[in-house]
Parts: C-alpha cells; sequence; structure tokens
C-alpha cells in the first residue's frame, strides 16, 4: 500500500511553489537587467521587466541577441538545473522550483492564444533579429520546458498527479498575486 499525499503535504508544496513564482520572475528579469549592466547601461528593475533609464542609445543587434536571450537563458538554465538536481535528490521543493521555473512560457501560451497578451517578447524579439520566423524560438523553448516538466513528473514516481496539482496551483496564485499585488508595490 502506498501513502497518501496528504493535504498538508499539498499545501506546503502549493505555498513553495506561490513562493519560487515570483523569484521565477525577478531571476528571469535580473538576466535582462545583467546583461543590460554588461553593455554599460543603467537598468531598472521592474515587477514585470526591465527597462533602461537615462540612455537614448539603441544596443546593437549582438547586444540585443545578448540581452534579449540573458532571460530565456537563466529561466532555461534555472529549470535544467532543477531538473539535474531533482534526478538525485527527489525533493519536492526542487520539483516545485523546476516545475514553476520550466513552466514560466507554458502559463503563458493559453494567454496567447485566447485573450491576445503579449506574451513571448523576448522569444519574438530574439528570432527577429536572428531572422527566424515570429514564433519560433518560442515553440522551441515550449519543447523544452514541456520534455523537462515532463521529465519531472516521471522521476517524482508515487503522488506525481497530486505533486503537479499543487505546484500549477501555487505557480498560478503566486503569478497572480506577483503581477497586480505584491510586485508592483515591491518594485514598482
Amino acid at each position: 500500500m502506498t501513502a497518501r499525499f496528504s493535504f498538508l503535504s499539498f499545501f506546503a508544496l502549493l505555498i513553495v511553489a506561490g513562493i519560487v513564482a515570483p523569484i521565477a520572475i525577478v531571476l528571469h528579469e535580473l538576466g535582462h537587467f545583467f546583461a543590460f549592466q554588461y553593455f554599460g547601461y543603467s537598468p531598472v528593475l521592474h515587477f514585470d521587466g526591465c527597462s533602461v533609464s537615462g540612455s537614448h542609445q539603441i544596443p546593437s543587434d549582438s547586444q540585443a541577441i545578448v540581452i534579449a536571450g540573458a532571460g530565456i537563458g537563466f529561466t532555461v538554465a534555472l529549470s535544467l538545473l532543477s531538473l539535474v538536481v531533482f534526478y538525485f535528490v527527489r525533493h519536492p521543493i526542487v520539483f516545485a522550483s523546476g516545475t514553476v521555473f520550466a513552466g514560466r512560457n507554458i502559463a503563458l501560451l493559453p494567454l496567447i492564444l485566447f485573450f491576445g497578451v503579449d506574451g513571448g517578447g523576448d522569444d519574438r524579439h530574439l528570432s527577429a533579429i536572428l531572422g527566424l520566423p515570429e514564433w519560433s524560438l518560442y515553440i522551441l523553448i515550449l519543447v523544452v520546458n514541456f520534455v523537462t516538466i515532463g521529465l519531472l513528473v516521471k522521476f517524482a514516481g508515487k503522488n506525481q498527479k497530486e505533486m503537479l496539482m499543487a505546484t500549477i496551483i501555487g505557480g498560478i496564485v503566486g503569478v497572480v498575486s506577483w503581477l497586480f499585488w505584491l510586485g508592483p508595490s515591491i518594485l514598482p
């Protein structure tokens, strides 16, 4: 007989995912922030983005590739790192972290398709600079993210459905609370 995933375990994982989701957003934007700094710009970190203040200089194409790719790269690297760590450690917190990191672009998909939200901006910007079809990098990153989450779920073994559900719910609550409440008050 296998042990049931308790309500307390579900709730704890939901809370972890809710905390990790805003952290994932900020880490993604920090990738852009540090890339801007590397090229000598004065970036300003916001709750939902990164901008450059006091500079009218437009980044070159090579700088724009690094700046746009830095956020994407940071997010993908964190999700893949979580996958590798979870393979060896198998701790629910690592599962929640990896799923939230990888789920970032997946979560945008319904918003883009059904509500016209301008998601995937970094991916589309990067595709345009590289001369690729507009959604090509977004689709490639989605595939990587789906595979990452699939492997996390596979490695989770028992209680994988409950773990995934708690992480999805917590991630959604975390993103919504960050974008509409916490984020604007902390990083306007």
